[in-house]
């Protein structure tokens, strides 16, 4: 090399000062070691961290609810998270066990830091929830400073709305006119060519007079194109106003029409608004379509299901005081029976009509039903009845039947009785496929109607009459509003007032409505 230089690493000469200094400042071997540097403090600045806050309240109740079955709401608790932005987190909830209002306040302070755990940005909230939650940690003390009322939800929603009334239409909804008028005063059409097209087509109708867009009927009247919230005032106008016919949606659209107003949606808005208009509802005509479909009831045997009821009354009694009539018919035969009773109604001169009932069931006992495709009579003694008249003139049976001997007629009979099962079961076959049939001919006119638990119905009016009206013409149809407290199988509800009680039994779907958003006047 032409000159003797040698090159050392830079990190060699820096350990040998290190080494240098520590060799000329020794350290005695008791004394601790610092990890800190001096002035450490002013190399690092951190900013103040800022954490989220938390109000916490709780109540205990031992009223009951509005039915005293329903089980009691014993506590609840609060919670608000008020972010370092300033949004607001609020939390209700519901203790099942029974509590005073100190323990609900500490079951509020706990689920709060539950809340706060699973919040990451809830640094101080967080801290808490973890010590809490770990048992080797020590006790943390809690000191409640003071109670804060937050304003309520009501009042700063309030504050957000109070814009000017312009402001609100131009955000909640677009008049349906400005294309039309934009097209008709500048000839500014959309962007999209389908639209475009549309609109020139639909404009072919309208018109600008003084600014103001009209359109034209097919009997070449103008009619003054209306916004929504016009709309509304005129429909409110015609149905609630000087009007005052409460009149229905078809109706209405004629009269609003007449006038000279119109709107696209006139139709449809004004079916909407007789239909939740509260008296329109309350004096409704009496739904007659089929709520549910039908579940026919099907008798295994003879004898073994029984319907019954009671003719009432019959003016005027019979000679010895019976007004009522009970009558009894089985399922599965359609064998009748009918007594005649003075406490529970006949022609003008006909008082013994008592004494009748025995042929009117005989005659009904051998008449042939449709459904079984047989008599009742046959059913029950496994042959026919002979009429009177067949003994009078003989009929080819009862000619037949004299010429038999004691013992071929005890052997026919016995056969007879051995063939009834037999009948019964083709009888009961014949009754299936007439319930099957009958089912999906009432099926075809139903129109199902059901009602969920909570919700709110209309009832007709009891007594329950569909062709007259109980308490004069001004009454309404209907009353109400119910609750659906109890939901049945087969179309019946268990209904409760606003107060809690039950003040009818169980009743039918066809009997109750829906109750649609209802407007007063």
């Amino acid at each position: 090399m032409e000159f003797d230089i040698t090159y050392t690493p830079q990190k060699a000469i820096k350990g040998q000062a290190l080494a240098d200094f520590l060799a000329v400042h020794p350290l005695p071997d008791e004394s601790p070691l610092r990890c800190d540097l001096p002035d450490e403090e002013t190399l690092a600045i951190e900013e103040g961290k800022q954490c989220w806050q938390m109000y916490f309240d709780g109540a205990s109740s031992i009223q009951p609810a509005v039915r005293p079955k329903i089980p009691q709401v014993r506590a609840g608790i609060g919670l608000i998270f008020i972010s370092p932005e300033g949004g607001i987190l609020r939390y209700s909830l519901s203790l099942l066990k029974p509590c005073t209002n100190n323990e609900a306040e500490y079951e509020a302070l706990i689920d709060g830091f539950e809340l706060a755990s699973i919040n990451g940005k809830a640094n101080s909230l967080a801290k808490l929830a973890k010590e809490l939650a770990d048992p080797d940690q020590e006790e943390i003390q809690v000191t409640i400073r003071n109670r804060r009322v937050l304003s309520s939800c009501f009042d700063e929603e309030l504050e957000k709305t109070k814009l000017r009334k312009e402001e609100i239409l131009t955000v909640v909804d677009d008049d349906w006119r400005e294309p039309f008028i934009k097209y008709l005063k500048y000839g500014e059409l959309p962007d999209e060519k389908s639209l475009a097209t549309q609109l020139k087509k639909r404009a072919m109708r309208f018109t600008l007079v003084n600014d103001v867009l009209y359109r034209r009927s097919y009997d070449q009247l103008l009619l003054r194109c209306l916004s929504k919230e016009e709309s509304e005032e005129v429909m409110h106008e015609v149905h609630f106003g000087i009007f005052r016919a409460h009149q229905s949606g078809p109706k209405m659209r004629l009269k609003i029409k007449h006038i000279g107003c119109y709107w696209p949606s006139m139709i449809n808005d004004c079916l909407q608004y007789a239909r939740r208009c509260k008296l329109c509802q309350a004096h409704g005509d009496f739904i007659h379509q089929h709520p549910n479909p039908l579940h026919p009831t099907i008798s295994s045997w003879p004898f073994k299901m029984w319907g019954t009821d009671v003719i009432c009354p019959i003016e005027p009694p019979s000679s010895r005081g019976h007004l009522f009539i009970l009558v009894a018919t089985d399922y599965f035969s359609r064998w009748a029976e009918a007594i005649p009773l003075k406490e529970k109604a006949v022609l003008k001169s006909q008082r013994d009509w008592h004494e009748r009932l025995p042929e009117i069931l005989w005659a009904y006992r051998t008449t042939y039903r449709t459904p079984t495709q047989s008599t009742p009579y046959s059913l029950v003694f496994s042959t026919e009845a002979v009429l009177p008249l067949e003994v009078q003139i003989p009929s080819l049976r009862i000619a037949l039947q004299n010429e038999l001997t004691n013992e071929d007629r005890v052997r026919l009979h016995l056969d007879e009785h051995d063939a009834l099962d037999e009948g019964r079961l083709e009888a009961q076959h014949n009754l299936e496929v007439y319930k099957a049939r009958m089912a999906r001919a009432y099926n075809k006119m139903a129109h199902i109607r059901t009602f969920e638990k909570g919700e709110m119905v209309w009832v007709l009016r009891r007594p329950i009459i569909t062709n007259k009206h109980p308490g004069g013409k001004f009454k309404s149809n209907w009353e109400g509003p119910y609750i659906i407290e109890v939901v049945y199988e087969g179309g019946s509800y268990h209904l409760v007032d606003a107060d809690g009680r039950r003040p009818m039994s169980p009743i039918n779907t066809r009997f109750l409505k829906k109750i649609l958003s209802m407007m007063y006047m």
